[in-house]
């Protein structure tokens, strides 16, 4: 029926337009100004985006005139420059623009390259350089990746949507997120990726593990420090009193022994000596605390020390990684 057709393609447009696309889209875009080649402007926009892709970022794939990017660079200068680049730009987050620039006043040919990143609803222009001598593709490669990795990592930690929770036992240990110090005080904003954690105590052994933080969430790590064993010295110390106690009991026993042995007793019905050793209640006594005190020496001479184990055990909602031990 030709109503019934007509029904049909009304419902079809409509699902059409209110249905989401298959394809996500960008988070970014990235565009290229200078007097680069066609092809470095490709190895540069290749580049970023696989900087991009290690953040679980994606950048779109539309290529953007020499004009359009020219004037998106000039907006840098603006005081707000999200505000001022074009309203298609602005339907990202974040915006990366490769500045390529030659100086040739030392003499020999030196490339300048100046990465920028503007992210929605910042007007502020993060940006950093790096100087390519003799700037083929590899070098040229490297010098984009160091840019835009910065940048971006630096731009997914004020996100704050990454975040690390370190947690030692026992409490208190100064923690090192990838060589700089860190608040252990409540999560850590970092980018999606690995990262190295270090734990430092007094009295315990350093720890160190590296774990991998996701995007978009909070991954939980806990360590359980090793207490450290004390120094030769120290331990020759801490023996000292436990042997002197042995060798003091061993006397004492050995004295409680002689004591008892020499002792004498009085025919009670017989004629009564003048003097006589009457020794056997003092060696008894000296007998058992002797016997005590090379015990209690023998005790703490041969305790068993501390043991510890590692172990990696999930955590529900998250990665974690931990280490434990028995003291």
């Amino acid at each position: 029926m030709p109503g019934g057709a007509a029904w049909m393609a009304l419902a079809a447009t409509a699902l059409a337009l209110v249905w989401p696309s298959g394809t996500a889209r960008a988070d970014g875009a990235v565009m290229v100004v200078g007097n680069v080649s066609p092809h470095d402007r490709e190895v540069i926009i290749d580049t970023v985006r696989i900087e991009g892709t290690a953040l679980s970022l994606r950048f779109g794939s539309s290529a953007f005139s020499p004009d359009a990017a020219d004037a998106a660079a000039a907006c840098l200068r603006d005081k707000a420059p999200w505000s001022c680049v074009a309203p298609a730009i602005r339907g990202k987050d974040q915006l990366v623009i490769v500045e390529v620039d030659s100086d040739r006043s030392a003499g020999a040919p030196m490339t300048i390259v100046t990465a920028h990143l503007l992210s929605a609803g910042a007007e502020t222009d993060s940006f950093s350089s790096r100087n390519c001598a003799m700037c083929n593709e590899d070098a040229l490669k490297r010098a984009v990746s160091e840019l835009s990795r910065d940048l971006l990592q630096r731009a997914a930690v004020r996100g704050g949507r990454t975040r690390l929770t370190v947690r030692s036992r026992p409490a208190g240990a100064q923690i090192t997120l990838d060589g700089a110090p860190v608040d252990p005080a409540g999560p850590i904003a970092t980018y999606p990726g690995k990262h190295t954690i270090v734990l430092q105590l007094p009295g315990y052994a350093p720890a160190a593990t590296d774990v991998v933080a996701a995007d978009r969430q909070i991954t939980e790590v806990t360590i359980t420090l090793v207490r450290l064993r004390a120094p030769a010295a120290e331990r020759r110390r801490s023996s000292l009193m436990p042997s002197l106690a042995i060798s003091v009991g061993c006397a004492a026993i050995a004295a409680g022994i002689v004591l008892i042995a020499i002792n004498e007793t009085p025919d009670p019905h017989g004629p009564q000596p003048r003097d006589y050793y009457s020794t056997a209640t003092t060696g008894t006594l000296t007998l058992a605390a002797g016997a005590l005190a090379a015990g209690a020496g023998l005790y703490f001479l041969l305790r068993p020390r501390a043991s510890s184990t590692a172990i990696v055990a999930p955590t529900p909602g998250g990665a974690a990684i931990g280490w434990a031990g028995r003291f």
